[in-house]
């Protein structure tokens, strides 16, 4: 009897996008270490990935982009995502399993499960309640969550990491041409940190 070995390709995609509000970028052009600390924990504007051409977070269309600027209730916090992807890409190193929590609202997760070289990615709605964490690893804290519009969506490792990285070394450096003093800030030097370390290794 002859054995056929069954190969399945993985053609995925993966892409994070991301723009800073002009304004944003014009105010922090003008300040000093001690203005960003007090006036920009966070730096807001428009973040979203792409997912084997599904769409977690909304990201506007040039058409109506400078106007949504202006509402500020619509923006993303960039920082804190990059932050959290970063945290679940370490987590995902040492173990198979992270669950990223969207930080807008109670519900919503970015589930990711790793085997082997490859990713299955999920959007969950579950409430976040008692001993949870925005970086949950615990699997079981989240039995009974319902998946939704992003349903185990099959990515590959290298992929990921490669667009991680790649954005995240953008997102500094854009950082640095804005106002190198932002580098020094606290609030994102999780990212700094992030960059360098990969800089080192390269």
């Amino acid at each position: 009897m002859k054995h056929i070995l069954l190969v399945i390709e993985v053609s995925s995609i993966f892409l994070i996008r991301y723009k800073i509000f002009e304004e944003d970028i014009k105010e922090l052009k003008k300040l000093n270490y001690e203005d960003i600390t007090r006036e920009f924990k966070s730096i807001y504007g428009w973040f979203s990935m792409e997912i084997n051409k599904h769409c977690y977070l909304y990201y506007p269309s040039s058409d109506n982009e400078k106007e949504l600027q202006e509402i500020r209730g619509l923006s993303e916090i960039i920082s804190t995502h990059f932050s959290h992807l970063i945290e679940a890409y370490k987590c995902l190193k040492k173990s198979n399993y992270v669950a990223v929590k969207y930080i807008e609202n109670p519900i919503t997760w970015l589930e990711i499960c790793k085997q082997d070289d490859l990713l299955t990615i999920s959007e969950l709605r579950f409430l976040m309640v008692g001993r949870m964490k925005v970086i949950e690893i615990n699997k079981e804290l989240l039995i009974g969550a319902r998946k939704s519009e992003i349903i185990d969506q099959t990515i590959n490792w290298k992929q990921f990491e490669d667009e991680l990285i790649n954005k995240t070394k953008e997102f500094v450096t854009e950082l640095k041409t804005i106002n190198p003093i932002l580098l020094e800030i606290p609030y994102f030097k999780d990212i700094v940190e992030f960059v360098r370390d990969f800089n080192k290794e390269s």
